[in-house]
């Protein structure tokens, strides 16, 4: 999510996903910004922005409820991101998260989750039973197996800012933190330096 044109598409449900989106866009410099995409229209045009600007793009797609979805489906298809974000509350029914988090990577492979809310719920661990990478917005659940805090201005592969970051592991800006979960990312990355970024 660096390139000019580049957008990444965050999925959640109602605000969360421009929280989400908005701290994903700060993380990745560049000069990010978050836009609403809808459609395919919206993206072709979200895209144009971006090129003309030179910045990459971040979209939001709010959903209305857990089963939406379906309805949702041709237009999120439409949209064809380079990137995939779900947008999770950890304080919410792990089983209606569950719901559309399948869904949404059904019609667009999602490539992480972008988690919040740990401190308002017992279980925010649950949200690692999706089987995809997680990205704490805010603390994540402690003690934590592996917290540490990455600095988004730089955070492309996990797997590669791992190799290469200094002990401390801060970079400056906003502050996000990995989990062990994600020691096997899939397809995640704001660049496109690591193997997995490249994969996509």
């Amino acid at each position: 999510m660096r390139g000019r044109g580049d957008l990444t598409l965050v999925v959640g449900l109602g605000h969360e996903a421009s929280a989400a989106a908005a701290v994903l866009a700060m993380s990745a410099g560049a000069g990010a910004e978050v836009q609403p995409v809808g459609d395919r229209r919206g993206a072709l045009a979200a895209r144009a922005d971006g090129v003309r600007r030179e910045i990459p793009v971040v979209g939001v797609f709010a959903l209305e409820a857990p089963n939406g979805i379906a309805a949702a489906a041709a237009d999120l298809a439409a949209i064809a991101p380079d990137q995939v974000w779900a947008a999770v509350d950890v304080s919410r029914k792990h089983d209606d998260t569950t719901v559309w988090v399948r869904a949404l990577d059904e019609v667009l492979a999602v490539d992480a989750v972008a988690a919040s809310g740990a401190a308002a719920t017992q279980t925010p661990e649950t949200v690692h039973q999706l089987g995809l990478p997680v990205l704490w917005l805010d603390a994540p659940p402690s003690p934590s197996p592996v917290e540490q805090s990455l600095v988004a201005p730089s955070v492309r592969d996990p797997a590669a800012e791992r190799a290469t970051r200094d002990g401390s592991g801060r970079r400056g800006g906003a502050r996000l933190w990995i989990t062990a979960a994600q020691e096997q990312p899939r397809r995640i990355g704001w660049g496109r330096a690591g193997s997995d970024a490249e994969a996509r």
